[in-house]
């Protein structure tokens, strides 16, 4: 065989050779590719995901938020009315500016009792249970107040009277009901 045949050959076998490790690299290059895309649409996912995160944190931060807000509120509407002491028979019902508040106070002798109101928010409405072991006559803050009934109640020994009353400008302006006219057994 002559060195002509030899590097012929040699150079069809390197050739085909050639020819089978470019289809290799082109189709690693095609797949380094595709893993390319793949991770760039996995880098994209992966935002969108963070994204998504962030929202539903910020909606839960809102929602805790809200509920911590009804449960405060709840509180106010089912907690006890609070018992309020007189300093010479005058009753201090302090409303802490919040628009509703029950008090409780309990006439224990004869002799006449004072409501008087502290801390009034431009709308507040409150409730009174007047607690009568003995009958005294009581001067109400709102002595020019539009009462559902027409006037003040006359409370009696051994009841219990629930008295509303509400204002929508400070306390310039009130409106009162009694709720039971003829009290509850106490």
């Amino acid at each position: 065989m002559s060195n002509l045949n030899y590097w012929q050959e040699k150079t069809i076998s390197n050739s085909t050779a050639i020819d089978v490790l470019d289809k290799q690299i082109l189709t690693a290059n095609q797949s380094i590719a595709i893993l390319q895309a793949g991770l760039t649409a996995n880098d994209t996912a992966i935002s969108t995901l963070q994204g998504d995160v962030t929202t539903l944190s910020s909606a839960i931060s809102a929602n805790t938020t809200a509920i911590s807000t009804i449960n405060t509120a709840l509180s106010d509407i089912t907690q006890q009315p609070t018992a309020v002491n007189h300093v010479d028979n005058t009753y201090t019902l302090n409303i802490d500016n919040k628009p509703s508040f029950d008090f409780s106070v309990t006439s224990a002798d004869a002799n006449a009792k004072t409501i008087a109101l502290s801390n009034i928010p431009a709308f507040t409405q409150i409730a009174i249970d007047v607690i009568c072991t003995t009958t005294a006559a009581f001067t109400w803050p709102w002595l020019a107040a539009r009462w559902s009934s027409g006037a003040a109640p006359t409370f009696a020994t051994g009841k219990r009277y629930k008295i509303l009353a509400w204002t929508e400008d400070g306390g310039t302006n009130w409106y009162a009901a009694n709720v039971k006219s003829e009290g509850w057994t106490i």
